[in-house]
């Protein structure tokens, strides 16, 4: 079943960032089965199977409905000052966090890569969030960032509600906070 969800969830991040496959609408979810592109067939789905996307959300809005399709949504934003988003992503235009959320229906989780850009501002992002309505959030260490997360980023980081997969999550202004680690995730994929 690995492989085979591997795959179905290549084809449906394929489906949502090339162009062409977007047009041709080459997949479909159609209760516990996924179609596959023209002549493919179909793959089952375990039961209870959820979807999930990673996204930097610059297409979301644009792509709606295909959105919808997924059981949940997961959007790389490290900044909410645009300024602070250029310098991270290389790109103009903060993703519109709110219209998704209330436009896919979708239940939507953050993803901050924290880097010397950004991590002065993780309060100011973290109330934003709660303003939002975002419930989760990863923060997320730069792969061989050598710094422990209270120096990294400095505050009141004490007594996690739980760990998972080797990372401490914590409660922040009425969001769920995960502080990732890569070197500590006991997870890989």
């Amino acid at each position: 079943h690995y492989l085979n969800m591997l795959r179905i969830s290549l084809l449906l991040s394929l489906a949502l960032a090339v162009p062409a496959m977007a047009q041709a609408q080459t997949w479909l979810r159609d209760g516990n089965r996924i179609v596959l592109p023209a002549g493919e067939g179909h793959a089952e789905l375990p039961p209870g199977t959820r979807l999930g996307l990673h996204s930097n959300g610059r297409l979301a809005l644009a792509r709606i409905d295909d959105l919808r399709r997924f059981d949940k949504l997961c959007l790389s934003v490290p900044s909410f000052d645009p300024v602070i988003y250029r310098a991270a992503m290389g790109v103009e235009g903060v993703p519109d966090v709110g219209a998704i959320m209330d436009q896919s229906g979708l239940p939507v989780k953050l993803s901050c890569l924290v880097t010397e850009i950004n991590r002065v501002e993780v309060p100011e992002y973290l109330e934003r969030c709660r303003e939002l309505g975002v419930r989760r959030v990863v923060l997320r260490k730069r792969f061989g960032e050598r710094r422990d997360w209270p120096e990294l980023l400095p505050g009141c980081w004490e007594d996690s509600l739980e760990v998972r997969f080797g990372n401490p999550v914590y409660e922040r202004m009425g969001v769920q906070v995960t502080l990732w680690d890569f070197e500590q995730a006991q997870i890989r994929s």
